[in-house]
């Protein structure tokens, strides 16, 4: 966060040449870091129902996670006027984990052997957005942002025998449609360039089958207007 806030001062000390974003196209990428909240206990259900369908009868007994996501995305927008804009972005996200430890029977085997499961979390589609904008003055404006996320979840889970390492996998993608705001800062400099800070969140992502999850993140973007 602090390099991230250091970026965009460093592009404030550079705006001397600053010129007020005027209407047009523009395109850019963001980076960021953001989290998905698992929850522990409908994660664990899916797993136990989605191998209980093959035959796995699994009984978990304690779970670790890891929420962070790493995130990037390239997006394009025409601002129509001074407060307001609509942006297109491809976003992807990834980077959340589950671990979980317990026993388990496969198949007719009356044997109950240690196991272990892994979870891994990624989403990936295209916010339609519109920009809500305050413009400071030439250099500084402020931004709330509304929207629908439209795009697919994807969960990549197996379960290991820890006595034979043994090992059963699967995967299921899901199409989700999900509402996404944010809110930010963003600071032009030269004449056709902005960076921007935001934070975006979306309440939920992703189903029954895939787990559905809050989502956030906090990006820093580079911005070049046409």
């Amino acid at each position: 966060m602090r390099t991230i806030t250091g970026f965009l001062a460093a592009l404030a000390m550079t705006s001397g040449a600053a010129m007020a974003a005027d209407p047009g196209l523009y395109t850019g990428v963001s980076v960021g870091t953001g989290s998905f909240a698992i929850n522990t206990t409908k994660a664990t259900n899916v797993f136990e129902n989605g191998f209980a369908d093959v035959g796995i009868n699994l009984d978990t007994t304690s779970v670790d996670k890891s929420s962070d996501a790493t995130t990037w995305g390239l997006f394009a927008g025409y601002r129509l006027n001074d407060w307001l804009a609509a942006e297109i972005t491809y976003l992807d996200l990834s980077g959340a984990e589950y671990r979980g430890n317990g026993t388990a029977r496969f198949g007719t085997s009356t044997a109950v052997v240690p196991v272990t499961t892994k979870g891994d979390w990624s989403a990936a589609g295209w916010p339609l957005t519109v920009l809500g904008i305050w413009p400071i003055n030439d250099t500084w404006e402020v931004f709330g942002r509304v929207g629908v996320f439209i795009g697919d979840v994807d969960l990549k889970y197996s379960v290991r025998d820890d006595l034979t390492g043994n090992r059963a996998s699967k995967s299921v993608s899901q199409s989700s449609t999900q509402f996404i705001g944010g809110a930010g800062g963003q600071v032009n400099f030269l004449d056709n360039w902005t960076g921007r800070l935001e934070w975006q969140g979306m309440p939920s992502i992703g189903n029954d089958k895939t787990g559905s999850t809050d989502w956030y993140q906090v990006a820093a973007s580079i911005i070049y207007r046409f």
